[in-house]
């Protein structure tokens, strides 16, 4: 009998065991099946900045609006831009590489290009995003490579339209993903490629329009007194061409009024400008500048895609001096093609004498009236939302 208790003792000792394994066994794939999931509702942004912050504000745009549009996915950032404290700001993990155009003094083209595809290639097994968003001029080898091997991804490139030429060598780089992303010009129609593959979106606009600040409100903090004029400066960084004699220039034109006060925007990830202490005159390095547009009567502005659709979106009167050091974005094509719409003064030859015409007619209200009334017929929503509407529904 006491034989008989101790094999029935041993056989349910091995039930149980065998049973609380298979317990164990479904739990852990239950558990992994949950982590994976979670892990796998992932974007990775990958904008790449060097001179601007173009490409890393659109990416901020969307992301922001997919992080309402789905609370519990994880998005991330991996970057060239030196402005990794916006991605912060906005409560997003950002990995970082200096941009080629920073190492370039320390590090060779190959080891750069190694560096890059080793950091995505690590923070791609670590978070395993189902969505890549890549959004810059070129995808790297190590871009390429990094997509190549990650299979399940989903890959996306938003892809500025205009170009200073063709370059087939990058539009063979369209077939390496999913969708191509186009935001469109305002003022130029673009041939749409009818692939399957691209995607033409409204201009990516950091803000939406109630989000700006009160017009009176930031008046009065900058106090600028009640009878003058608010013109807002912003050139860019200053990191592709040298802005400092161009302001020089505009600042003369402009106190040649008694009218005017005067906001300049430093950027902040360029050099501090050589502009000496002035009455009237306000400097200011903060981001997103264009939460202030409601409070200016005239931007004199570079036409980077950015600042000059957002200039245009808030219906900010401006005139426009295009930059025209960039290596591939048209900003000449750009500012000429709103100037011809009735929006905007293009100055093409950099005077004093020009500038102050240029003044004096964009301050003219029957001027102001015609090219604020140009850029309301063209009110358009903003496609940041879209974009991460898309993006949801791909991943």
């Amino acid at each position: 009998m006491a034989s008989n208790k101790k094999k029935s003792t041993i056989t349910n000792k091995k039930k149980s065991t065998i049973t609380n394994k298979k317990k164990n066994t479904i739990a852990n794939k239950k558990k992994n099946t949950i982590a994976n999931k979670k892990k796998n509702n992932c974007t990775l942004f990958v904008p790449t900045n060097g001179a601007g912050l173009g490409h890393l504000t659109r990416c901020l745009a969307i992301a922001k609006r997919l992080k309402k549009l789905d609370p519990n996915r994880e998005i991330i950032f991996f970057s060239t831009s030196a402005a990794m404290n916006l991605i912060l700001q906005e409560g997003f993990l950002g990995y970082h590489i200096p941009s080629q155009m920073v190492c370039r003094k320390y590090v060779k083209s190959k080891e750069w290009h190694s560096l890059f595809q080793e950091h995505l290639r690590r923070i791609i097994k670590l978070h395993q995003p189902n969505l890549l968003f890549f959004d810059g001029v070129y995808p790297y080898a190590g871009l390429i490579t990094s997509m190549r091997e990650t299979k399940g991804m989903k890959k996306v490139w938003m892809r500025r339209g205009l170009g200073k030429k063709v370059r087939p060598e990058v539009n063979k780089k369209e077939k390496e993903f999913d969708m191509v992303i186009v935001p469109k010009e305002l003022f130029i129609p673009q041939e749409e490629r009818k692939t399957g593959k691209h995607y033409y979106s409204n201009p990516i606009i950091y803000l939406e329009k109630s989000e700006l600040l009160n017009r009176e409100h930031i008046r009065r903090k900058w106090k600028v007194p009640e009878n003058h004029k608010l013109v807002f400066v912003s050139l860019g960084a200053g990191n592709i061409n040298n802005i400092n004699p161009i302001i020089s220039k505009i600042l003369a034109a402009l106190r040649k009024r008694k009218d005017i006060s005067i906001v300049i925007s430093e950027s902040i990830i360029g050099k501090k400008l050589q502009i000496p202490e002035q009455e009237n005159l306000l400097i200011i390095r903060d981001y997103p500048i264009s939460s202030y547009y409601n409070a200016f009567d005239l931007a004199i502005t570079a036409s980077g895609y950015n600042s000059f659709h957002e200039l245009l979106f808030f219906n900010v009167p401006s005139i426009i001096i295009p930059n025209q050091m960039t290596k591939t974005d048209n900003q000449v094509a750009r500012a000429l093609s709103a100037e011809k719409a009735g929006a905007a003064i293009v100055i093409k030859n950099e005077s004093i004498l020009e500038i102050e015409k240029a003044i004096t007619m964009a301050l003219d209200p029957k001027r102001q009236l015609l090219m604020k009334n140009a850029t309301q017929k063209l009110i358009y929503k903003n496609g940041a939302g879209d974009v991460a509407n898309l993006i949801k529904f791909l991943s």
